[in-house]
């Protein structure tokens, strides 16, 4: 059974419980009983509740957004394995051409603080001064493995 687009205001005012018992039952943090926290997880897993990627991000100060800057002749198989580990990890992927509309796009999205690191699939050691500069985390696209590990420690190998 599914409810649309369900929230924790949902489900703290179908159980009647608050909306911090909510979240504390679906996180694992915070201490409430066993038997409440059994009680949200049920009824969440019941309606197929998933949580706000928004709220999470705002929680975990992270967007979960990572920017790959791509030359033109990009090939598509460089694209789908980095999509590929990206998905895995749960991180989204922005995608912007190494033009100066892209480079403009890349900058206004590191003003926003709207990616979380940059994955270079271009040789371009302006955009590599500019990331470091800002102190943003970045890889080329060889080597993407490595950001995606330090952006989500415990993962595994990544490729």
């Amino acid at each position: 059974m599914t409810k649309k687009n369900l929230t924790i205001d949902d489900i703290a005012r179908d159980l009647g419980v608050s909306k911090t018992t909510v979240s504390r039952a679906i996180s694992g943090k915070g201490r409430i009983s066993a038997a409440t926290r059994s009680k949200i997880t049920d009824y969440a897993k019941q309606f197929n509740y998933r949580p706000s990627a928004a709220a999470k991000g705002l929680a975990e100060s992270r967007t979960r957004n990572l920017m790959l800057v791509i030359a033109e002749n990009t090939t598509q198989k460089t694209v789908r394995g980095i999509w590929g580990e990206a998905v895995r990890l749960e991180y989204n992927i922005l995608l912007c051409y190494a033009t100066k509309d892209g480079k403009a796009v890349l900058v206004q999205a590191l003003d926003n603080r709207k990616v979380d690191g940059v994955i270079l699939a271009v040789e371009d050691a302006s955009l590599q001064n500019l990331l470091q500069q800002r102190q943003i985390p970045f890889s080329s696209a060889h080597n993407c493995g490595e950001l995606l590990q330090k952006l989500h420690p415990g993962s595994g190998q990544t490729g």
